[in-house]
């Protein structure tokens, strides 16, 4: 039992009842898992169909993203996929969901032309970048560092805005 055992069953049939209101479809129960850690439950990916990607891309797992984010008793919803530059799920995935999207890269594999390619596949079908996770990081590594600073520049006007002429704050990254 898993995702794919929903994406074979209509999530709008057998919705259960709890003081009145709609709660979890009774099929979605069934899928649910406990993972040992209090309040987190998993849907597991379940059987692996022939057209996995068209699947994910359906009408029918729209309208399950729909019942879990109207479900009273799903706070959150965290889909982990394949990796994007791999296979198209995620992508598709993000463009069914109309989700946000936390991209994960590897700090010792993935080469930055790899994650300008993987950020802009997710904004070709819709999907809003909403942070990154960078894995495998040493600290302890030569010349790794991340900071802010702070620097003057002279505007290029004699006036700005506000009719002063002057230098302009700018906020910069550096990386060592």
């Amino acid at each position: 039992m898993g995702l794919t055992s929903l994406l074979f069953s209509d999530p709008s049939k057998e919705v259960s009842q709890e003081n009145g209101l709609p709660q979890m479809p009774n099929n979605l129960k069934h899928c649910v898992q406990e993972s040992g850690i209090p309040k987190l439950r998993v849907i597991t990916s379940g059987f692996i169909p022939s057209n996995p990607t068209e699947i994910l891309g359906s009408v029918l797992m729209q309208r399950w993203i729909d019942t879990f984010r109207e479900s009273s008793s799903i706070d959150i919803v965290l889909i982990d996929t394949p990796p994007c530059l791999v296979v198209a799920d995620s992508s598709v995935l993000a463009a069914t969901a109309r989700a946000d999207v936390v991209m994960v890269l590897d700090c010792g594999r993935t080469h930055r032309s790899a994650a300008a390619k993987a950020k802009e596949q997710f904004l070709q079908v819709g999907g809003s970048i909403k942070g990154v996770v960078v894995n495998r990081v040493n600290p302890d590594d030569e010349g790794y560092g991340y900071g802010y600073y702070y620097y003057y520049q002279p505007t290029t006007n004699t006036s700005s805005k506000n009719g002063r002429s002057g230098l302009r704050k700018i906020l910069g990254r550096s990386r060592s």
